[in-house]
């Protein structure tokens, strides 16, 4: 029997998805029967409801055959980049695998393909490919490129940095994880959720267009005052739409937060409690790291230039910070340097600029510690960002899971796991990670539960599976 948090997650993922359909079905319904009229009117359209079945589910199939297409186009692009590795069914030799990836052996690839083996041995044909992505900050994720019955594969994607941070029985969990969402199905209805947004999203752009267009027609023949009564229309209709697409995100999220706590009790079935529990914190540990540094260098970047730092800039970075470091005072004292380190990288292949290392080590250490004083006074005296957290305020709003690793192994082991939920239900106002702060003012539905969230749903339902097994014996 289910323990009554796991129904009531799967009750959650099942009403809310439903809802979220229903609730964009009426909007497609609504909006594919509109016709404006351009005319004297108080509004200066009129709205015509004409009802066309016909023409919707035209619209529909057309819209899901663009997703099927654009995710398969998507998916053949991400797969043939140079960074991905298909290591299942294994493509290449272990020394190319090793050196596409920069590893020193295949023993945690092999914990892959094992867990995956073990864990997923009857429905093993489900997985059609399984891929190490050479990125330096940890994720995974399933994509399902055609939800069809009898003809849908499983891709698993796991990024480099899963297999850097995390051991043998972590590394089972996460592909328990994943093998959660295959499952489930999500990725099935993650494709089919997308669809109607899709379609939504282009019959919007289309009514914004119209109502743009008899702005302009409007402007243009003279009529000033229909004009500005579109323009009053065109605001009616942009409140009103996006008060309904932010009601309706809010319902798949929910969903979707859901779905990620299906996957982690899976995980728990699997591989056990504490497995799952430190997948979780050194995952997030890692990208709380990782996140940090990515700050750290948007900053530097806005110092000389506007825009934001393009993504090959970003990763150049982000992988030469070290692979598997968890600290966050690490990943800000190291910032400047690996920020003017990669910008003299490109003085060197874009201007010949040939500077031996050692000559400039001085100067650029001096540099760094001048852009530190320099960050600590902009967080003491300058308005900053929305998106920005000083350090000291952080540590007022998380709860670091780290204060509980008594023997600071970095992984959690019965005892400690007790006194770290104590905590966390103790101060339930605090989070595990900055970079789940939401700002004041700041508008930010979440698609996945936060770490805390998780952390104490594995451990609930975990435990009550310890209590079931224990009453069994």
């Amino acid at each position: 029997m289910l323990p009554f948090k796991v129904f009531r997650k799967k009750f959650s993922r099942v009403f809310f998805t439903m809802l979220f359909l229903t609730a964009d079905i009426i909007q497609i319904t609504i909006v594919s029967t509109l016709r404006l009229i351009p005319d004297q009117s108080f509004l200066g359209f009129t709205v015509v409801s004409e009802i066309n079945p016909a023409f919707t589910i035209t619209l529909v199939i057309l819209v899901f055959a663009i997703q099927v297409a654009v995710s398969f186009l998507l998916i053949r692009v991400v797969f043939r980049n140079p960074r991905a590795v298909q290591i299942y069914p294994q493509k290449y030799s272990d020394e190319e695998i090793l050196q596409k990836l920069e590893l020193e052996s295949m023993e945690k690839i092999n914990h892959v393909t094992t867990a995956l083996e073990e864990l997923a041995a009857d429905y093993l044909y489900k997985i059609k490919r399984v891929y190490i992505y050479s990125k330096p900050v940890p994720n995974a994720f399933t994509v399902n490129v055609i939800p069809l019955p009898r003809v849908h594969q499983y891709y698993l994607i796991f990024n480099s940095n899963v297999l850097d941070v995390l051991e043998k029985d972590e590394i089972r969990a996460v592909v328990a994880h994943e093998l959660g969402h295959v499952v489930n199905g999500d990725s099935f209805v993650k494709v089919v959720s997308t669809i109607p947004r899709l379609f939504l999203q282009i019959a919007y752009s289309w009514l914004y267009f119209l109502i743009g267009t008899g702005i302009l027609v409007g402007l243009a023949q003279g009529h000033l005052v229909t004009s500005i009564q579109r323009v009053f229309f065109f605001l009616i209709a942009f409140v009103i739409i996006s008060v309904v697409t932010h009601f309706s995100t809010g319902i798949l999220y929910r969903a979707n937060r859901a779905t990620e706590h299906l996957a982690d009790y899976h995980a728990v079935k699997k591989v056990g409690l504490l497995p799952t529990v430190n997948m979780l914190v050194r995952l997030g540990q890692r990208n709380e790291v990782m996140s940090i540094l990515k700050q750290e260098i948007t900053w530097l970047y806005h110092l000389s230039r506007e825009d934001d730092p393009d993504l090959e800039f970003l990763y150049e970075i982000l992988s030469k910070f070290p692979k598997n470091e968890f600290s966050e005072d690490k990943a800000r004292e190291l910032a400047p340097r690996l920020f003017l380190e990669q910008e003299i990288e490109q003085l060197r292949e874009i201007y010949f600029l040939d500077i031996p290392r050692e000559h400039l080590d001085p100067y650029l250490e001096n540099a760094a510690n001048k852009l530190r004083e320099m960050r600590k006074q902009y967080f003491q005296e300058v308005e900053r960002l929305l998106w920005e957290v000083h350090p000291d305020e952080a540590k007022e709003m998380t709860l670091d899971w780290r204060d509980y690793d008594v023997d600071m192994n970095l992984l959690l082991d019965e005892e400690e796991l007790d006194n770290l939920v104590k905590a966390i239900k103790k101060k339930k106002e605090l989070l595990l990670f900055e970079n789940e702060i939401v700002m004041p003012g700041e508008n930010r539905i979440r698609d996945h539960p936060t770490f805390r969230d998780r952390l104490l749903f594995v451990y609930d339902v975990g435990r009550k599976r310890k209590m079931k097994k224990t009453k069994k014996n």
